[in-house]
């Protein structure tokens, strides 16, 4: 869906460069950003698309039509998202499969003008440091992703086990997974 909202093209979008901590943060939304073509480096995770088409894909694959529904949800999956129903099963809660997917969240709706530049940069950093508290690295963070995403789909997906090998990969220059040090201080 993403290649396809591509085709609009607008200009790059102007901020303020990312911290480390704001970096690492982004770094911790990198598997569903390698999905969807996306960037490791820039608050938005396309620059390119515009606001109108994330507007669309949000209530498209979340149902987000504005501010409080795109806020609504993500404090949904900071409280207990889908985590809390594969406890059983994996025995623990894929603390990642929410965050990380809440971070993304943030990362499109800044795209989409429901959030500023400012509250943007504030909820990645409240989503991300959970994340950092709760694993002990990039690896840790990305396996327990993938076992959140099977178990939400309702088994592998050689997609999302592509694109974590493809950031665990050492030989990967793009991974910020090999850039950016996990124990970064997010403050």
């Amino acid at each position: 869906m993403l290649k396809q909202l591509t085709r609009l093209v607008i200009p790059q979008e102007t901020q303020t460069p990312l911290s480390a901590a704001e970096t690492w943060a982004i770094a911790a939304s990198a598997l569903l950003t390698v999905l969807n073509s996306g960037s490791h480096t820039t608050l938005s995770s396309t620059p390119r698309v515009g606001p109108r088409l994330w507007k669309m894909a949000l209530k498209q694959w979340w149902g987000i039509e504005d501010r409080e529904d795109a806020i609504d949800q993500i404090q949904r999956l900071m409280a207990e998202g889908h985590r809390v129903g594969m406890a059983e099963q994996l025995g623990h809660e894929p603390l990642s499969w929410d965050l990380s997917r809440a971070i993304n969240i943030v990362r499109w709706c800044y795209g989409s003008e429901y959030f500023s530049e400012s509250e943007s940069r504030t909820m990645i950093m409240d989503l991300a440091r959970p994340l950092q508290q709760r694993y002990q690295s990039w690896a840790e963070l990305g396996t327990d992703y993938v076992a959140g995403h099977d178990l939400w789909k309702g088994g592998p997906g050689e997609d999302v086990d592509d694109a974590l090998a493809q950031l665990l990969d050492p030989n990967n220059a793009d991974s910020p997974w090999n850039t950016i040090p996990w124990n970064t201080d997010l403050g």
